[in-house]
């Protein structure tokens, strides 16, 4: 670490401070420490100092990258994550809706043309002598649509016997799960005490659950989740691409986490597994105690007594409680049977296929040629018709014309007639008139 600070920036650690060695050989996590807080308080400092050099500002995102690298190194090495140890971080992704598809159409909205499919993810930290843990990220995916402890728990066993098995290897295993009520619950707890610590029979295993408070906000399962949807992203955004079921959808995820690990072969390695469970099982890992699970955030499980084993639950409350603080309760395991009539899973499915339909070709076919065509059994498309139609129509318009100026031309002709008339009956009355009054004036 030293050497790849001292390769940017050669004055960086003339300023530091270690713990004397007798100090460090007692505790080792003091020289940790006093390097982590050297990081911190001189990053802005050799930032600003930088900032006047030449090709300041790529040398700043160089350094800016190594101390975030080392620094993530150094918070693991204080956490004292060493060989034989496993923290394995659990949570459920917010179920994917399939199909996915660059170009949607109308059909695939309607709530029976979409299938649900569930997502279990993880991210496991195994401990490592040299170095910081080896960290694996964990998907399983199933068209299942139980989010319930059962489900995790049978999940769990697999992750646990396919990619970080044997359960031989671990001395401590810590659990990290969030409030939920598949997690925080007597059967998660069964599960742990009878599958990994009755069946390994060892007193020198020691498993934990670790549980969030309440709105704990993001964390490092959630960043795998936003990585999925980067990569479900990516594939749809292929021309021609229609997710439709759960082998499409991992073969989408297979290929982003491949290109992922082929940019960075040193970092994160995923396993993405299809979980196609039949049904339940025929048994259920059950468990009855006194302690109020939903008021703790720690609970430690181990197996105690030479000749005659027992489980011993220890409620710590929270994570950070001393080793040696808790409370011990009882936990009564049992195994009840599952009727075979309920056994089934609740799955996601298709009841309407509608919108299984061809992709358009570009440049041959568009929606207007599809609604053109659609109308024309309405519509007078053929040239010969539309020339016959529109010399009808020029005809029955001459006809119309004819017969208004016709109508016009009778109207004036009766104007005409009636204005004769009226003069005609004006004159008669004068001369009658005149007549009457030269008579008068005669006599």
């Amino acid at each position: 670490m030293k050497q790849d600070l001292l390769g940017v920036y050669s004055a960086y650690f003339d300023h530091i401070e270690l713990p004397s060695d007798d100090v460090v050989a007692r505790r080792p996590s003091k020289l940790v420490h006093a390097y982590l807080v050297y990081l911190n308080k001189h990053t802005e400092r050799y930032r600003a100092e930088l900032n006047r050099a030449p090709k300041s500002r790529t040398l700043i995102l160089t350094l800016h990258q190594k101390e975030a690298k080392h620094e993530t190194e150094l918070r693991w090495m204080k956490k004292n994550l060493r060989s034989g140890d496993l923290l394995l971080w659990v949570d459920w992704k917010q179920n994917i809706t399939l199909p996915l598809s660059q170009v949607s159409t109308g059909d695939m909205y309607w709530a029976t043309s979409r299938m649900e499919t569930s997502l279990l993810g993880a991210i496991a930290y195994i401990g490592s002598e040299d170095g910081p843990p080896k960290k694996l990220g964990l998907l399983w995916i199933s068209d299942v649509l139980d989010h319930t402890s059962l489900a995790a728990s049978m999940q769990m066993q697999e992750m646990m016997t396919t990619c970080l098995g044997p359960l031989s290897r671990y001395r401590n295993i810590a659990l990290w799960y969030d409030t939920g009520p598949h997690y925080r619950t007597v059967d998660m707890v069964s599960f742990v005490a009878q599958q990994w610590l009755w069946k390994e029979n060892r007193l020198d295993l020691a498993c934990t659950l670790n549980f969030f408070t309440e709105k704990h906000g993001k964390g490092e399962v959630d960043a795998l989740f936003a990585g999925c949807n980067r990569w479900l992203r990516a594939a749809t955004m292929q021309p021609g691409t229609r997710l439709e079921t759960v082998d499409d959808l991992i073969a989408a995820l297979k290929t982003g986490a491949g290109k992922d690990m082929a940019q960075d072969p040193a970092g994160m390695q995923f396993h993405i597994v299809k979980w196609n469970t039949k049904q339940k099982p025929a048994k259920l890992w059950k468990g009855e105690t006194d302690m109020q699970i939903r008021k703790t955030y720690c609970i430690e499980l181990r197996l105690v007594g030479d000749r005659a084993r027992c489980l011993q639950c220890l409620n710590r409350h929270f994570s950070d409680l001393p080793q040696n603080k808790g409370v011990s309760v009882m936990l009564n395991l049992s195994q009840p049977v599952i009727p075979k009539e309920d056994r089934a899973w609740r799955r996601g499915y298709y009841s309407s296929d509608k919108w299984r339909k061809s992709f358009p070709t570009p440049d041959k076919r568009n929606a207007i040629i599809d609604r053109c065509e659609a109308l024309q059994p309405y519509s007078c498309l053929d040239p010969g018709r539309d020339s016959a139609a529109s010399a009808l129509e020029k005809k029955l318009s001459r006809y119309q014309a004819s017969l208004a100026a016709a109508r016009k031309r009778g109207a004036r002709q009766r104007l005409l007639v009636k204005d004769k008339k009226d003069t005609g009956c004006s004159s008669s009355s004068s001369s009658d008139s005149s007549s009457s009054s030269d008579s008068s004036s005669a006599e």
